[in-house]
């Protein structure tokens, strides 16, 4: 099975105004680090979580087969097209927000087109990310160095990402 993002989100989950006002910068002189780092918590809780958290529409190219397919990303919104040899074919969902199965016979490759992400995002997914980009901001080092050197531990809003991770069967 090859999954390829074809259409990207042209939004992030944050705005560069938000994460600046959440850091309290003033100028635009920082504006291309903030954005970097936008990007950086964006991929970040997508990696950890599973999910597409902006609109986004995939592929997936996967041999014949007859059992159920657990599509992966979530949150699931909709399927575009499922083809094989080069016909659409028929299939069935079974879903619900985070979990995807779809069902279909073929004997040749199948290729489904399906869109996945958050039409709002959760307040603690932005609240996250925002956390997230201000504490890169300031810490831009692993190492605090002061009267000792320690790595910054896993903190208490990163706990928010588990709460949203897709649990694949």
């Amino acid at each position: 099975m090859k999954l390829t993002c074809i259409s990207q989100p042209i939004t992030q989950p944050i705005t560069l105004e938000e994460a600046k006002s959440f850091c309290r910068v003033m100028s635009n002189d920082d504006d291309a680090i903030i954005s970097i780092l936008i990007d950086a918590a964006t991929d970040y809780a997508q990696s950890v979580t599973g999910r597409k958290i902006c609109n986004s529409t995939f592929q997936i190219l996967t041999g014949a087969l007859s059992s159920p397919l657990q599509l992966p990303k979530a949150p699931f919104k909709a399927i575009t097209s499922v083809m094989s040899g080069g016909v659409a074919i028929d299939y069935s969902l079974h879903y619900d927000v985070d979990v995807c199965f779809i069902e279909f016979v073929a004997i040749e490759d199948v290729t489904i087109i399906y869109t996945c992400g958050y039409d709002v995002i959760p307040a603690s997914l932005k609240a996250w990310a925002l956390n997230k980009v201000s504490s890169l901001y300031e810490q831009r080092e692993e190492i605090i160095v002061g009267l000792s050197v320690a790595e910054i531990p896993k903190s208490m809003i990163d706990c928010i990402l588990d709460h949203y991770k897709v649990r694949y069967l």
